[in-house]
């Protein structure tokens, strides 16, 4: 097996390896200080990856899409920043920023194991941010639990950011992915059926709005089958304590993301327009990929079925008007009221990063679109 990636070489000529700090899939993460240059002396986490441990050509490709997807999505807020990736004959060094503030699963635990509505709200509302830039983008985690959120610093209101993309893919719009990845009690129903999107990525925020909120899992079981079965069969239960003395918004909100239907779940987009988070801090709608579908949809339509959508849509609720008025207005319609494929294009331009030219969403949506045209 070659296990040559192209990194970087002299990571040790650089930094200095400190002690560990976290463990994950593949490898171990440790704080570490830069050695020299303008940032010398400044703190920086790595991820060390043993190539002892990458057996399979498979392994080797995971650990090069997940430096591929760390570089492509740079840039948000609630994204651990990323610096560079070295290697030697041992290992693959990935060099983050370093988050002293610990992670959510230790603030949810040290809490007692539940949080206020609004305490939880700020939780949720950067889960869902992050979440739907990634997937716009084309990129779905596929681990999102409380473990890989860490807050940068040890303050009540530091930011929190995501980590660990190491089963992270890209996926392209319409496309499925077929391989069970990720935590028992946060693997959506799909995943277990093998054949997913990014919609299950909203089914872990799911998981973890219901701990915010509860203290407990909704899915549990004393063997991993045992937790698929629950995920698969049974039903959260929103009758003891605290649900009932919770607003009927937040356990609405909860019940959206853990839809068993991934065509019936909230995108992390629609989430963030949910009444029980969207008026928490002047929240910023992002566009949503799901928009395109709906339009490819309509396009495709017969004239019939085109006349039955516009009856029905005088039927829409409120929250669903918001939604799609905020929808809308991302696509920056002209002064009548229409929208152009250069409105879509553009759209997806002001979004765009190295990763949405790898899963090519800009490219795929507006040629079927120009296509139904």
């Amino acid at each position: 097996l070659d296990k040559g990636f192209g990194f970087n070489k002299g990571f040790a000529a650089k930094y200095d390896l400190g002690d560990e700090v976290g463990r994950g899939h593949f490898g171990y993460t440790c704080a570490a200080r830069i050695r020299k240059g303008a940032r010398k002396g400044d703190a920086v986490a790595v991820k060390v990856i043993p190539k002892a441990k990458m057996t399979t050509s498979i392994a080797i490709e995971d650990v090069r899409r997940e430096v591929k997807i760390l570089k492509a999505l740079a840039g948000h807020k609630n994204l651990v920043q990323f610096y560079d990736a070295y290697e030697d004959n041992e290992n693959v060094y990935i060099v983050m920023e370093l988050c002293e503030g610990g992670e959510l699963l230790d603030r949810i635990l040290s809490r007692g194991g539940k949080y206020s509505e609004d305490d939880a709200k700020s939780v949720l509302v950067q889960i869902l941010n992050v979440v739907a830039f990634c997937h716009i983008q084309g990129v779905v985690h596929r681990d999102l639990k409380p473990e890989n959120f860490l807050f940068t610093s040890k303050d009540e209101n530091s930011q929190l950011k995501t980590i660990d993309f190491g089963l992270s893919d890209f996926v392209k719009p319409d496309e499925r992915l077929n391989d069970i990845v990720g935590s028992a009690y946060y693997v959506a129903p799909e995943v277990l059926h093998r054949c997913y999107s990014t919609e299950a990525d909203v089914w872990s925020i799911g998981v973890i709005a219901y701990i915010l909120l509860c203290g407990s899992r909704p899915f549990w079981a004393r063997t991993e089958s045992g937790i698929f079965r629950s995920v698969l069969k049974a039903d959260p239960s929103y009758n003891e304590a605290p649900w009932p003395s919770l607003t009927p918004e937040a356990m609405d909100f909860v019940k959206r993301l853990l839809s068993k239907d991934p065509r019936r779940r909230m995108t992390a987009a629609q989430a963030l327009g949910h009444p029980w988070i969207r008026n928490y801090n002047d929240i910023k709608m992002p566009l949503d990929v799901l928009i395109f579908r709906l339009i490819k949809a309509y396009i495709r339509s017969s004239s019939l079925r085109k006349a039955a959508l516009k009856a029905l849509s005088k039927t829409l609720t409120v929250d669903e008007l918001f939604y799609l008025k905020g929808q809308f207005s991302l696509l920056e319609p002209d002064r009548n009221g229409c929208i152009t494929l250069d409105n879509i294009r553009m759209a997806l331009t002001r979004e765009a990063t190295d990763a949405m030219k790898e899963t090519r969403v800009q490219e795929i949506l507006v040629s079927v679109l120009y296509l139904c045209c």
